[in-house]
């Protein structure tokens, strides 16, 4: 019993450092919603972003690096959510919002020349929203929900998709992740 009661509070302090640790951003108006979907306007945003042909933890290190001080003026950068997943590239692109505070002038220069600075000019998307942990099966089938909703309602999208992950990986309970594409 006593284990138990100790392996909960050490799972809970530990969902707890991490929940307030990353701060996250609602930087977009819902337009409309439309069944599960949500149409949004997003305004121009920054991002540091990382190409790669391996898998997602090399990603996150790097960009992590970046913002824990891999950079110019070893300035740690706040981590926000989500983190973003480009789907439609070859390569596998994951992106970290800026804080709002910077332009793109007062960023720090990152330290690897694997990281890219990119600001996404304003833009509007549809989203849907599913919970727990992302894997491929889920993100493909919202994906295709996602698709099925917009051509039901005949509205005009690109292919470009992207997976938003809101959570970090030690939240178990209540997880947000979100498919998004690009409006025409």
């Amino acid at each position: 019993m006593k284990k138990l009661l100790f392996l909960t509070i050490a799972i809970l302090t530990v969902y707890a450092l991490f929940s307030f640790s990353v701060s996250k951003t609602e930087n977009y108006n819902i337009i409309r919603t439309i069944d599960s979907v949500e149409i949004r306007q997003y305004p121009a945003l920054i991002y540091a972003s990382h190409f790669s042909q391996s898998g997602n933890n090399s990603q996150f290190r790097v960009l992590a690096n970046y913002i824990f001080g891999g950079n110019d003026k070893n300035e740690q950068i706040g981590m926000t959510s989500p983190v973003n997943m480009r789907l439609s590239s070859k390569n596998k692109e994951m992106m970290f919002l800026m804080p709002e505070r910077y332009e793109m002038e007062s960023l720090p220069t990152p330290n690897s020349n694997e990281i890219d600075i990119i600001k996404m000019d304003s833009r509007k998307v549809a989203a849907i929203r599913f919970s727990g942990y992302s894997n491929s099966t889920k993100v493909k089938r919202k994906k295709q929900e996602l698709i099925d909703t917009l051509e039901k309602y005949d509205i005009a999208y690109t292919y470009e998709f992207e997976l938003l992950v809101y959570d970090s990986p030690y939240k178990v309970l209540n997880r947000r992740n979100e498919v998004i594409v690009i409006l025409k």
